[in-house]
């Protein structure tokens, strides 16, 4: 894990995991969190979104009483995942805005990410197109400075079907092709 974390500081300029690993340090309450919050991913990962957001609260919480506070903003990040596959879009973008401010400054870059296209992907489902708009400029833009292929991928992505949806047929195919190139 610790080379992991030493590549994404390098590669990425994003001492996230690295600050996390400094941070543990295997005290049960720790233990604990980093458990609920691996069932938090898990339950994502298996469309259990209900679960798996009262997964990632409990992790937040753990992680709040027992540190590092690494730990409560990946919580955060997965619990507003969670609340965009619910449906729940007020909650989610209003999480992720609160989210962000804690995040700015930083350098999280792959958390501000996350939570800018989640953030923004709720924004859209409550018709906010110029929020929803703004959050996916924002992670494309930090998504290329911090070189996260993937991430910048899907941030062209969104951008494209938002501009779709807009009637804005020619910018959508314009994004989607850019895409494509990369």
């Amino acid at each position: 894990a610790e080379a992991v974390a030493v590549a994404a500081s390098q590669r990425h300029d994003d001492p996230w995991l690295k600050e996390m690993i400094a941070g543990l340090d295997g005290t049960p309450g720790q233990s604990e969190a980093l458990a609920e919050l691996a069932s938090a991913l898990a339950l994502s990962e298996s469309g259990d979104y209900a679960r798996a957001r009262i997964a990632a609260q409990r992790a937040a919480t753990l992680f709040e009483h027992s540190g590092p506070e690494m730990g409560v903003l990946r919580a955060r990040v997965e619990e507003i995942y969670a609340l965009h596959f619910l449906q729940q879009s007020d909650k989610c973008f209003q999480n992720a805005e609160a989210l962000l401010s804690k995040l700015r400054g930083r350098s999280f870059a792959w958390l501000e990410i996350q939570t800018q296209l989640e953030g923004a992907i709720c924004a859209n489902m409550m018709g906010q197109m110029r929020a929803a708009e703004d959050g996916v400029n924002r992670a494309i833009g930090l998504a290329e400075k911090h070189d996260y292929g993937v991430l910048y991928l899907r941030s062209l992505a969104l951008m494209s079907s938002l501009r779709w949806t807009s009637g804005d047929f020619a910018g959508a195919a314009r994004l989607a092709n850019l895409g494509l190139e990369k």
